[in-house]
């Protein structure tokens, strides 16, 4: 029997999960998507794939124990909505969801809320951290860490046993290289090869990644 969901966010990404639920119908058949909750009004009249906004964040307190998809790509505002969505007192469940195209080894470790989309892989040993995101075709090697709440965009590469701090955010095609470290709440510009370790709250861009500024928002 299908369990319902609800998908936090009605943006892009938002309609990117509604259709990721699909496809893992299309395998296994497990949830019913109730429709989507978003702030933004411009949002109103939404409907996509026959589902449609069911209102403001404020509406999740009529469903409390529903299972909630967060689709927000930036970590603060996404660990903001989080706050918000618990204050409500419901007993909320964040289940992983897994594209069935990803490739995820059986000793990676899963975290709450935490999705993985098309094509991307995670091999062994590995963890992605609750409510952390690995976009289309990232590939998370042997012993690395995905921070909690964590962002890696479109064709991400981490090396062997690199870390990413929770809260931070990699840019499309950015490479970390093995052993290397990215600190919490630090954002790695898109194209970036990062040769050694970003101290966290940091901004760093280029080839190799240099460290240009501090993040605005502390994590």
């Amino acid at each position: 029997m299908r369990k319902p969901i609800i998908i936090v966010g009605a943006g892009g990404f938002g309609r990117e999960v509604a259709q990721l639920i699909t496809d893992i119908n299309k395998v296994s058949d497990s949830w019913e998507i109730l429709g989507f909750v978003d702030d933004d009004p411009s949002k109103g009249d939404l409907c996509f794939m026959g589902l449609r906004r069911i209102g403001e964040i404020e509406t999740l307190k009529k469903y409390r124990g529903a299972s909630l998809v967060l689709a927000v790509g930036n970590p603060r505002t996404k660990r903001k909505i989080l706050e918000k969505i618990m204050a409500f007192g419901g007993n909320y469940d964040f289940p992983p969801l897994i594209h069935p195209s990803a490739q995820v080894g059986e000793t990676a470790e899963i975290g709450s809320g935490a999705i993985i989309a098309w094509n991307s892989v995670v091999t062994v040993s590995c963890r992605v951290g609750n409510f952390s995101l690995v976009y289309i075709n990232n590939s998370v090697p042997h012993d690395s860490l995905v921070g909690d709440f964590a962002t890696l965009y479109v064709g991400v590469i981490l090396g062997g046993a690199s870390q990413v701090g929770e809260g931070a955010m990699l840019g499309s095609g950015s490479i970390i290289l093995p052993g290397k470290k990215v600190g919490t709440g630090s954002v790695v510009g898109a194209g970036a090869v990062v040769v050694d370790d970003i101290p966290p709250n940091s901004v760093a861009v280029g080839v190799p990644a240099r460290v240009i500024k501090e993040v605005e928002e502390k994590w």
